[in-house]
């Protein structure tokens, strides 16, 4: 009877009293986190992906000139966000290209072209983990990811690097 109601109360209370305990270590190191209080994320990234295999480039009439139109409106509408901005080409493999190379060279699918087997494949999925990092980095806004292309692969699929991204608000689009 009454002493097991009053040990039924004492447990009780020491249950609650290790909870309490746990809530205010949860609480405590909140507090300890580190936060700088108004900081703004960096600017997203647009990716722009490129398709440079074979199947794309020399089967496709007027490719090139699709391609740097689709980079051109991305590059402006990127700009204009005030987003980073980056092409990459790909095929067999994969080469991030520098700013000058597509915004003032006619010429710069020209490894997809020139250079021997550089179209013999599609690397599709080592392409868009090439900028995955820097798509769904926290300090950063949401990025965008544009693939130009079939949307076909000869390599790794690709699938499960554009659903980390899409888990992670990353906007994925292909033309």
């Amino acid at each position: 009877g009454l002493v097991g109601h009053a040990w039924g109360m004492r447990r009780g209370v020491l249950h609650g009293l290790a909870w309490g305990g746990f809530g205010l270590l949860v609480w405590g190191a909140w507090l300890a986190f580190p936060r700088v209080p108004g900081v703004e994320p960096g600017p997203g990234l647009r990716a722009v992906i490129v398709d440079g295999s074979a199947s794309a480039v020399r089967r496709r009439p007027g490719w090139g000139a699709r391609v740097r139109e689709v980079v051109r409106r991305e590059e402006r509408s990127a700009r204009a966000a005030g987003e980073e901005f980056a092409v990459v080409l790909f095929g067999r493999d994969v080469m991030r290209l520098r700013e000058e190379d597509f915004s003032t060279r006619v010429g710069w699918l020209a490894p997809a072209l020139e250079q021997t087997g550089f179209g013999a494949g599609t690397e599709l999925a080592a392409a868009i983990s090439s900028v995955e990092m820097e798509l769904v980095d926290a300090s950063r806004r949401a990025g965008s990811l544009v693939i130009v292309g079939d949307g076909e692969w000869t390599g790794g699929d690709p699938r499960p690097g554009l659903a980390r991204l899409a888990r992670a608000g990353v906007a994925c689009s292909r033309v």
